[in-house]
């Protein structure tokens, strides 16, 4: 066997391991229920997976999910406003790719993990052959390596999330593109075309992926020649246009705008940019009145950057450097999606402690870019090399990152740059230890040690992971429905503790009642109406305890 296959039949090896532990540690925990929480994302795909099952297969009405924060920011009929008809919410592929488990009536999650798995193994493979074109094979499999086992991506993949699979196919694409730089010919671009063109079917984030192909080519195609650019930019293009035909032909008959893919990309641009935003946008926050200012004046037809501009009143240096402040933070160690937590995860799934993340990841990549000189990474790009494509990766992705919420599952999209020059960087300290180059061994040194302090500092000045009370709530009211009073309660309890003072009043409410509950089954039904009278002083809306005391009085 070569060396490439027994690189490839290890990292295949470790792929599947990694994700059979991680999987295996679900079993009997809410997390492997996580999709039936209402108010996230995987819910709105499922949802829709099954409107289309249901016989709507052009999704002539898309689901537009109507979540608690959505309720807070403006009523229903102006939600309706700004959608614009026929236009999905989410990029729609992923719930085309789960339908036909609702047609069938399969629950689906452990299909969905299944592909999710599938995708994350494929993005090993395809780590390694792109990083071993640019660096060589041991960065190669360092790099697969690192994305076998990159915790959040594991964590992703245990969800009904669309994310694995877009990572999968910008790889993928990425890999054609490499290609075909190294020896511009053959169908690669328009073959890349396709896979992009697919993207874009699954995920928002497809526009800096394709754009950084297409300067990458056009820089190649530039030495062949004006034809050589040319070629290169029309087979691309042909082929992203084939890619996305299908939703192009969907929008044509529903009467859609034909390029439209979904309305997220700007209710999230709007969320993270309105003045109000929380910390200038560094994390979710609840939608304020100048937030719903902002979606009127879209849904009216102007530009959301003009309304954006409205709602700052012409701030723009503020809103600059907030924008700037994101890009900063995409350098935190922390991780903060709004679907999943890491720290939450790593309760439960023991593999992701023994799991590399970005405190790791971004290290090792600072010491890969001190490994080339300046006018090598500058040379590549000029020549058009397979390295160029990773500056022009990160030059567009961190900008496209910094727009929105920085430490979401959009970071995922840093890895196609980072893992290659993590993987020549571990490559790199390894031989300088090897070969006893103290002078060499310490400038790679003192770039990992640069990137630590800065991430370090980063985390002190925004916190920005951490704890989330919505976690624990989620799991116990699974727990309920599993009829497990006693798991429900000990998990609030648990929230409770490790959130200490932090811990919202909404937390110590279900504490309340998940107590009182334990109490009524117990035969206390004193102690459990005391419980679910405190819980109504916290919250006199608290509908469960009021029905529960209720039945106590009859």
């Amino acid at each position: 066997m070569t060396r490439t296959g027994r690189h490839l039949m290890l990292l295949l090896a470790a792929a599947l391991v990694w994700r059979a532990l991680v999987l295996a540690s679900l079993g009997g925990h809410p997390l492997a229920e996580w999709h039936r929480w209402d108010q996230s994302d995987m819910a709105v795909y499922l949802k829709q997976a099954e409107r289309l099952a249901g016989g709507d297969w052009l999704a002539r009405r898309p689901v537009r999910p109507e979540h608690a924060w959505m309720a807070a920011a403006a009523a229903p009929g102006r939600w309706a406003s700004w959608y614009p008809p026929g236009v999905f919410y989410q990029a729609p592929l992923y719930s085309y790719l789960l339908a036909p488990l609702a047609w069938a009536g399969v629950e689906p999650g452990w299909p969905a993990r299944a592909l999710q798995a599938l995708a994350g193994i494929a993005a090993c493979l395809l780590m390694y052959g792109f990083t071993r074109r640019l660096f060589g094979p041991a960065a190669g499999l360092a790099a697969g390596l690192a994305t076998a086992a990159y915790a959040p991506l594991l964590m992703i993949e245990t969800q009904p999330l669309k994310e694995p699979l877009a990572l999968a196919l910008a790889l993928a694409a990425l890999a054609l593109v490499a290609g075909w730089l190294r020896r511009p010919r053959g169908p690669a671009p328009l073959l890349a075309g396709v896979v992009v063109g697919v993207l874009a079917m699954l995920h928002e984030g497809t526009p800096p992926i394709a754009l950084a192909l297409l300067l990458a080519g056009l820089a190649r195609g530039r030495r062949l020649g004006a034809r050589g650019a040319a070629g290169f930019a029309a087979l691309f293009l042909l082929g992203a246009l084939l890619g996305f035909a299908p939703l192009l032909a969907r929008n044509v008959a529903v009467g859609a705008p034909p390029l439209a893919i979904s309305t997220r990309p700007a209710i999230t641009w709007a969320l993270a940019n309105h003045p109000d935003a929380l910390e200038g946008g560094l994390r979710w926050s609840n939608p304020t009145p100048r937030f719903a200012e902002m979606m009127d004046e879209v849904a009216a037809g102007r530009p959301l950057p003009l309304a954006v501009g409205s709602a700052w009143q012409g701030d723009w240096p503020r809103l600059l450097l907030n924008w700037a402040r994101r890009a900063l933070a995409l350098l935190s160690p922390a991780e903060s999606p709004d679907n999943t937590a890491l720290p939450y995860f790593r309760l439960y799934v023991p593999m992701l402690w023994l799991s590399l993340d970005f405190a790791i990841l971004l290290p090792l990549a600072a010491v890969g870019l001190a490994r080339r000189r300046p006018r090598a990474w500058w040379a590549a790009l000029r020549r058009g090399s397979p390295m160029a494509l990773t500056l022009l990766w990160l030059a567009l992705m961190v900008p496209a990152l910094a727009a929105v919420f920085p430490l979401g599952r959009l970071r995922l999209f840093l890895l196609p740059a980072l893992a290659p020059l993590a993987g020549l960087g571990a490559v790199g300290l390894l031989a300088a230890l090897r070969r006893r180059r103290p002078v060499r061994l310490a400038v790679l040194a003192a770039a990992l040690l640069l990137a630590v302090a800065i991430q370090r500092g980063i985390d002190r000045a925004w916190p920005l992971g951490g704890w989330r009370a919505t976690d624990f709530s989620v799991a116990s009211r699974i727990y309920l429905d599993w009829r497990e009073p006693a798991r429900a309660l000990a998990e609030l309890e648990r929230g409770q503790e490790l959130l200490g003072a932090a811990a919202p009043k909404a937390l110590a409410v279900e504490l309340a009642q998940a107590r009182g509950l334990n109490l009524e089954l117990a035969g206390d039904r004193a102690g459990a109406a005391r419980e679910y009278r405190r819980a109504l002083t916290l919250d006199p809306g608290f509908a469960p305890a009021r029905e529960r005391l209720a039945g106590l009085d009859e």
